[in-house]
């Protein structure tokens, strides 16, 4: 048993599960709550990006699902594209798209959460209402967050079938 494998594998299948879970549930249910309920939402919201450990627990998440992949990837292929069988294909569309997500969530998503909590930390510091190009802008970020977290979400959950149905496209 090679445990480097073993261990690689239980770190990105539990850490997959989270990071996909988490941007699931946001791209399906928290993000249009909050998008119907606006200003409603603005507490709720503010306390998820700002305070809790929702944002630091995805990317942690991200980060080892991505780098425990690519040592996978690393230590069954090498540093080639794997496209010999559909086995290798479905694998390498996976990986690809796992990886298209963890940049799309760093870059674009990881950005706006950091500049709403910015913003939230304004507004606190303040001491009075926030402004109406503050609530503005957090609304605007929501909204990309949410049509990003829905590019996300397609982009893992064609990565979750490429790897969990590899073995079925053995040709």
């Amino acid at each position: 048993m090679d445990i480097l494998i073993v261990s690689m594998r239980v770190i990105h299948i539990f850490t997959g599960i989270y990071w996909a879970g988490a941007g699931l549930l946001m791209a399906a249910a928290i993000g249009p709550t909050a998008q119907a309920l606006k200003e409603d939402a603005g507490k709720f919201m503010n306390h998820l990006y700002a305070k809790s450990r929702y944002s630091p627990y995805i990317t942690a998440a991200a980060i080892l699902a991505t780098l425990s992949g690519l040592i996978l990837y690393w230590r069954l292929f090498g540093f080639t594209l794997a496209l010999n069988s559909g086995s290798q294909i479905a694998l390498t569309i996976g990986a690809i798209a796992g990886l298209l997500a963890f940049f799309h969530g760093a870059i674009s998503l990881g950005r706006k959460s950091d500049r709403i909590k910015a913003i939230v930390i304004e507004m606190e510091a303040s001491g009075g209402p926030p402004t109406p190009e503050q609530i503005q802008e957090i609304q605007t970020l929501q909204e990309g967050i949410g049509k990003g977290g829905t590019i996300s979400s397609v982009l893992m959950v064609i990565a979750i079938l490429g790897m969990s149905l590899s073995e079925y496209f053995a040709f």
